[in-house]
């Protein structure tokens, strides 16, 4: 049970009005997390555009993006990232073996740059004074500096989010089986 109320929609800041807007229109439902977040609105858009940002198709695909995210949302038994994101990586086409294997299961097939990628995610999560030089070199291997950013970004955000929703008790958000 949420330790904090998600605000509704309807009774949140005017000034998050387009933001819940596009969620709704895009997924059917404002996360939990961010209507959480809402109680500040500041902070609700500087980490809805942190999250935009991260996830966003870069020069690393947001489907190695979101293997990341749900390893490390795995590692920290964050229900509520794991719940939302799984299914998006499925989305992305993450294979349902995949997804098994990134939430502790063993036997499915990753190119080896997405084995570098959720290894360096995992290294960050599981020591957060710092990975190894052997992890950081085997990622350096196939990615390049930019790439890496974006990895570690992801890897740093949602353990960032992790914390905030297992701390805090989010509650899985509910989304329409049918949009539109």
């Amino acid at each position: 049970m949420a330790r904090v109320a998600a605000i509704e929609p309807t009774q949140a800041d005017p000034s998050l009005k387009d933001l819940f807007a596009d969620f709704i229109r895009e997924r059917g439902a404002v996360p939990n997390m961010f209507r959480t977040l809402a109680h500040d609105p500041k902070l609700l858009e500087t980490w809805f555009d942190m999250f935009r940002a991260t996830l966003r198709e870069g020069d690393v695909t947001t489907r190695v993006k979101e293997m990341v995210a749900v390893r490390v949302s795995h590692l920290n038994q964050s229900r509520y990232c794991l719940g939302s994101h799984t299914g998006l990586a499925k989305r992305f086409g993450v294979t349902e073996a995949q997804v098994s294997c990134l939430t502790g299961a063993e036997g499915a097939a990753f190119t080896a740059a997405e084995e570098a990628a959720i290894r360096f995610g995992e290294a960050l999560t599981l020591h957060p004074e710092g990975v190894s030089d052997a992890v950081f070199a085997e990622l350096r291997k196939h990615w390049t500096e930019r790439q890496i950013v974006e990895i570690t970004a992801v890897a740093c955000m949602f353990n960032s989010f992790n914390r905030f929703n297992n701390a805090l008790g989010v509650d899985l958000t509910v989304y329409p089986k049918k949009l539109g």
